[in-house]
Order: structure tokens, then sequence, then C-alpha cells
């Protein structure tokens, strides 16, 4: 699958946060967007992306690069994490094993057996 490239051009910083693992997360407000051009922008969802964040109203002193040694988390990193937070979450008075392994295990199975039920 091959995807497109997007320059635009005066976009705002809306919303920003910081997660607990250091990162940043950000929304961007962009100006009125053609049907294609919000097909090439959902087109991203989900996917690694380089992201430039340059300010048009004033010259730039210097460019600041963030280069990440760390891959994208895999989808069963992705998973495992969901079902951390699913876990820490569900500690609060429902009946739930000690462990996050236990409840890895269980929650894991079960997606397992949901799956192989749909199998011929």
């Amino acid at each position: 699958m091959s995807l497109r490239a997007i320059d635009i051009k005066h976009a705002e910083i809306g919303q920003v946060s910081s997660r607990v693992d250091g990162a940043i997360r950000f929304a961007v407000i962009t100006p009125e967007l053609t049907l294609d051009q919000r097909a090439t922008i959902l087109g991203f969802h989900g996917k690694n992306v380089r992201i430039m964040v340059e300010p048009l109203d004033v010259p730039i002193e210097e460019m600041v690069e963030v280069e990440s040694e760390a891959e994208p988390k895999s989808k069963c990193q992705r998973l495992r994490s969901v079902l951390y937070v699913w876990w820490k979450q569900s500690q609060n008075g429902e009946p739930n094993p000690k462990s996050f392994q236990q409840f890895y295990d269980i929650k894991m199975e079960s997606i397992i057996d949901k799956i192989k039920d749909t199998l011929d």
C-alpha cells in the first residue's frame, strides 16, 4: 500500500498533554480540507509518520531534530498494553486475578477461543 504525503499550511496546534512515558500528545487543527485531503490524512491513522512543526509567522532560529531509537509498538505490544490498562482500571471493586500475568493469560485465551469459534 502506498500513501501520499501532505503539506498543510496554516494549521494550529490544539490541545497538548504530556504522557507518563515522557511523550507528548497534541491535536492539530487544520484549515478546511477537501474530501481528497481528508482521505489522505485518514490514511495515516495508526501509521508511523514523520511530523515537522514550523512557525509561519516568525523566522526560525534553528531546527530541533528528534530521533527515536524505539520502533513503533507491534500490534502484540499494543494489545498487551491495553490489557494492562484494563487490568489496572478493573482493580476497583471487580473480582479479578491478583496478578497482571493471570489476567493477561485469561483474556488472551478468551480472545483466542473467540477467534477459533469463527473458524471452520
